[in-house]
């Protein structure tokens, strides 16, 4: 018996047809008509836009159909394969629940995605990008999560259409991309900004490598901003002069060396060093100094 064509039978599994107005079919789960002229394409569209969950269910136990009508299409008997005492999926029910399930993930996939979406457009794509850069910045992970087995299993599952990108496009071409275009928002705050305050301090990672971070603090239309405006790493020694030249060479690039009214920094000798070397006010951070202060006296 040949079965009918997979969009007519899940279309009329919902609609009925009014001999009175041959033109037109009611849906069975709505009960609102709409026409259908010589074909059942804009029935479909109807139960795509209003009814997708219940498509996606008929197309769930279509699929299952057809693999349980192609298994029995497959030459040779069950006796047959159990003679020959070789391990079949059928002798465990695990085995033969996932080589049933797993086609039909794929099939619904298909159907979710492809089919109903198409191919992601030149900004969808781009804003997945950002989106994994904004990940690895944010939660500190190396670019090579993008080639492991676990990450790349969920972004298919979650949008089988995205082509994930590789570590080295990652690298010469998208973060660089992103990174110019996040640089010239922050220049644009910047030059609105009449004034601007400095925190920086030096931190050692769990490598043993030292860091020097700069964070920019203004108000931009009544609102305070704190942005990150670099994380150098210190090959050279820590001496106040070195530092100098690092935070002036900083604050020159992003043209606010003028703009700044203070430097906020911890009590360590070579900091204050390098602020005073720039002619730069100084100010010691005061949740350090409380912290400094609470540790001495536990220690009592």
């Amino acid at each position: 018996m040949s079965i009918p064509k997979k969009n007519a039978s899940i279309v009329w599994k919902h609609f009925r047809r009014d001999p009175n107005t041959p033109d037109e079919a009611t849906c069975s789960i709505c009960n609102n008509k709409y026409k259908r002229s010589n074909g059942t394409t804009n029935l479909l569209d109807h139960l795509k836009r209003k009814h997708f969950t219940v498509l996606c269910r008929d197309e769930l136990q279509h699929t299952e159909t057809e693999q349980i009508e192609e298994d029995r299409n497959q030459p040779g008997t069950s006796g047959e394969r159990q003679s020959t005492g070789v391990f079949s999926p059928c002798n465990n029910p695990v085995m033969a629940v996932t080589s049933v399930v797993e086609p039909v993930l794929k099939r619904q996939k298909q159907l979710l995605l492809s089919n109903r979406f198409g191919t992601p457009s030149e900004n969808q794509v781009r804003a997945f990008h950002e989106a994994i850069v904004k990940m690895i910045a944010e939660d500190l992970q190396p670019l090579s999560i993008v080639e492991n087995s676990g990450f790349r299993s969920m972004i298919q599952l979650l949008d089988s259409r995205y082509e994930i990108p590789s570590r080295r496009s990652l690298g010469r071409t998208i973060i660089p991309r992103i990174f110019s275009t996040v640089q010239s928002k922050v220049e644009a705050l910047l030059n609105e900004a009449r004034h601007v305050a400095i925190t920086t301090d030096i931190w050692t990672s769990i490598n043993t490598d030292s860091y020097l971070t700069m964070t920019v603090h203004f108000l931009s239309q009544t609102q305070l901003k704190t942005l990150v405006l670099c994380t150098k790493k210190l090959d050279c020694n820590h001496t106040g002069a070195n530092i100098c030249e690092i935070m002036r060479e900083e604050l020159n690039k992003w043209n606010i060396f003028e703009k700044v009214v203070a430097v906020v920094t911890d009590g360590g000798a070579n900091i204050k060093s390098a602020v005073r070397h720039m002619g730069l006010s100084h100010l010691p951070c005061t949740a350090h100094k409380l912290n400094l202060i609470v540790q001495k006296a536990l220690e009592l």
